[in-house]
């Protein structure tokens, strides 16, 4: 019961965490458009200066982290969930085990989905055609080519 507990308070940590951070970032971000009654030279230097604050004290970094923050309270909770389940009653947790190990199966492989282009894209020979774009691109992605 302990460990159960120990995965879902984490989680809710977590996930409280990412919401909270989330409200602050937005409301940093809420001034950045606001140009509107100014001539186009003015907003321009706001805008850009807005922009440059942004960047300096971190904050796409910031806004990025909040999915990662997010990613690992679901799989603690997951986790959580099938030890739970599974000591409860197997019946209960083998379906739950299965749908847990889809969603993980799932976040790994389009995690690693743009790594995997990423070192196509890098080793292929100039006369083959250049793969599609791959859409799955997360802050632990980069993380991972950047690597």
């Amino acid at each position: 019961a302990r460990h159960v507990n120990a995965l879902w308070f984490s989680s809710l940590s977590l996930a409280l965490t990412a919401a909270l951070v989330g409200i602050l970032c937005k409301q940093c971000v809420r001034l950045y458009p606001l140009t509107n009654n100014l001539d186009s030279l003015k907003a321009f230097s706001i805008r850009q200066m807005r922009r440059e604050g942004l960047a300096s004290y971190g904050v796409p970094a910031t806004i990025a982290s909040i999915s990662i923050f997010l990613e690992i309270a679901v799989v603690l909770f997951f986790v959580g969930l099938v030890y739970f389940t599974w000591n409860l009653d197997k019946l209960v947790g083998i379906p739950v085990l299965i749908i847990a190990s889809f969603v993980g199966i799932f976040l790994i492989a389009t995690t690693i989905a743009p790594f995997i282009q990423y070192i196509y894209v890098t080793l292929r020979r100039s006369f083959d055609p250049m793969p599609s774009q791959c859409p799955w691109k997360y802050p632990q992605s980069w993380l991972l080519i950047k690597a």
